[in-house]
């Protein structure tokens, strides 16, 4: 029997990598800074009422010719070597596809970005991806970049989403993308689909997302997160998250746990199922303190406490030690009253500064975790 497939869409700049891709190498081998080529392609673009993709791409092929430069294909992938990839990227495919078979599913990835194929090519990570729909360019007999081969624009991003979701994923073959397929016979369901990106031009890829059943993530850095929570405020995506896709992040770990369940990707089956997607952690400087806040809380009227796990009375296997509290807390919202789990950590400075110890050699370190260190630890 055929297993269901997953397929993950990413955008590239700024979802993936830290900047536009050209930033890093392609750019500054012309001498100009980030901003200074792209005020000079958009001023182009503007002038002349053109795409502004088409025009920075006709920028690149216009610089390149004025200063005696190549620009082959080849150039471009190693331009791509230097970029600079948000924490945990290079893993996160390993260890997706991995937990896609542990429950029966093909997970597949797919780009659909404005940045340059030849760029992501030289990334180190262009294998993982079953299909790169990226803006590229053809080549004359000379191997010299002349026309461009694809454009992909904030736009017509969305052509690619039905490629993938019908099975047609040669662009020459317009055809048979556009025949009549009944939703039973198309390769992958929207309803199976998770776009990942980082703003306003993926937008019309995120709303097709939410319109047929799919999932929208935005992720941030810190400089683009108000724009990020403007989207969700909105209800323009799904979720957000920080760009950081090690294991263990909330990105990571939201995702896995409702698979692991058995429950699709929703909001619904957010507040359903997950009861620690709030929290909150108490510090305290004594014992006794973690104590007698539970009993604050308990008596609370307005505050049910759904579950206590006491790993201070009962420690984790690794040493941890804390005090939580699953507890059901009343959100007023414009259609009334939510309750909505929230896990609460009571725990005293040292038990705090053991866990975040634990945190960071666990799964931040690159040094090797066996056995000894884990008991060292546990004797800490």
């Amino acid at each position: 029997m055929t297993r269901p497939i997953i397929a993950l869409l990413y955008d590239f700049d700024k979802t993936l990598c830290t900047t536009d891709m050209e930033n890093y190498t392609f750019i500054p081998a012309l001498g100009y800074t980030p901003a200074q080529f792209w005020q000079k392609a958009n001023g182009f673009g503007r002038d002349n009422h053109m795409d502004g993709l088409l025009a920075y791409m006709y920028t690149m092929i216009h610089e390149c010719r004025e200063q005696n430069r190549r620009l082959d294909r080849d150039f471009l992938v190693r331009c791509g070597r230097d970029m600079v990839l948000f924490p945990g990227v290079r893993e996160w495919f390993r260890r997706i596809n991995a937990f896609g078979q542990q429950l029966g599913v093909e997970i597949e990835h797919y780009v659909i970005s404005s940045g340059l194929r030849e760029i992501i090519e030289g990334s180190g990570i262009a294998h993982e991806f079953r299909e790169i729909y990226a803006c590229e360019f053809f080549y004359d007999e000379d191997g010299l970049a002349c026309w461009p081969k694809l454009d992909v624009n904030f736009t017509n991003k969305t052509q690619f989403v039905y490629r993938i979701n019908k099975g047609v994923l040669d662009v020459s073959d317009d055809k048979t993308l556009n025949d009549s397929m009944p939703d039973d016979s198309k390769r992958i369901p929207f309803t199976n689909m998770i776009y990942v990106g980082d703003g306003l031009s993926d937008v019309p890829c995120m709303k097709m997302m939410r319109a047929y059943g799919g999932q929208a993530i935005a992720v941030y850095q810190e400089e683009n997160r108000q724009g990020v929570e403007d989207l969700l405020s909105k209800g323009r995506v799904d979720f957000i998250f920080p760009a950081d896709y090690r294991e263990g992040t909330t990105l990571d770990s939201t995702v896995k746990k409702l698979k692991r369940r058995g429950y699709a990707v929703t909001i619904d089956n957010i507040y359903a199922h997950i009861q620690d997607m709030a929290g909150v952690r108490v510090i305290c400087n004594y014992l006794d303190d973690i104590y007698y806040l539970r009993g604050l809380l308990t008596r609370t009227e307005s505050f049910r406490v759904l579950r206590e796990t006491d790993y201070i009375k009962a420690p984790k296997e690794t040493g941890y030690r804390s005090l939580h509290l699953i507890v059901e807390v009343p959100i007023v919202i414009s259609e009334g009253t939510l309750k909505l789990p929230v896990e609460i950590q009571l725990r005293t400075i040292a038990m705090d500064m053991w866990a975040s110890l634990e945190h960071e050699l666990r799964y931040k370190s690159d040094r090797h975790w066996g056995e000894a260190e884990i008991t060292r630890l546990r004797l800490c």
